[in-house]
C-alpha cells in the first residue's frame, strides 16, 4: 500500500490543545509510524512536515487563507526523539505583510516521569526544533 501525503498527515494523529484567533496553536503528538526512521527515531523530515502543518493551521485560526509556501526553515536542537515519546508543538504568527506572513513553530519533547532535579542531567522538556514558514 502506498501512503499518500494526506495519509501521512492522518497518521501523525495531532491533538490540538489550543487554536487562538491570533494565530497561536498548541498541539501534541506521539512519535510513531511513518514519522520514524528505521532506528525508531523521529526523522528530520517530520520536523519540516510539522512546521508546514502547524504554521498553516495558525494562519487558518487567525482567519487567513494559507497560500503558497515561499520558504520553510527548520533548525534542529539536538534532542533525540524515540518511538512513543510525546512531543508538544507551539506555533505563532511573527509578522503579517500585505502579501505574506511569517509564522514560527517550536517543538519540544516532553519526557514523562523524568526527574525534575537539575543534578539528574535529564530535562523533563527538551527543545527538539524551531521552524519558520513564510507563506504568500
Amino acid at each position: 500500500e502506498t501512503v499518500t501525503f494526506d495519509g501521512l498527515l492522518a497518521e501523525m494523529a495531532l491533538e490540538f490543545e489550543h487554536l487562538g484567533d491570533d494565530g497561536s496553536v498548541r498541539a501534541s503528538l506521539v512519535a510513531q509510524g511513518p514519522l520514524l526512521t528505521s532506528d525508531d527515531m523521529l526523522h528530520e523530515g517530520a520536523l519540516a512536515l510539522l512546521t508546514d502543518t502547524l504554521t498553516s493551521v495558525g494562519q487558518i485560526a487567525a482567519g487567513l487563507l494559507p497560500g503558497l509556501s515561499m520558504q520553510i526553515s527548520v533548525t534542529c536542537h539536538g534532542a533525540r526523539v524515540q518511538k512513543g515519546e510525546r512531543l508538544v508543538a507551539e506555533a505563532r504568527i511573527l509578522k503579517l505583510y500585505p502579501a505574506a506572513s511569517i509564522v514560527s513553530m517550536e517543538l519540544q519533547l516532553h519526557r514523562l516521569g523524568s526527574p525534575l532535579e537539575p543534578s539528574s542531567g535529564i530535562s523533563p522538556q527538551e527543545l527538539v526544533a524551531k521552524g519558520t514558514h513564510m507563506k504568500s
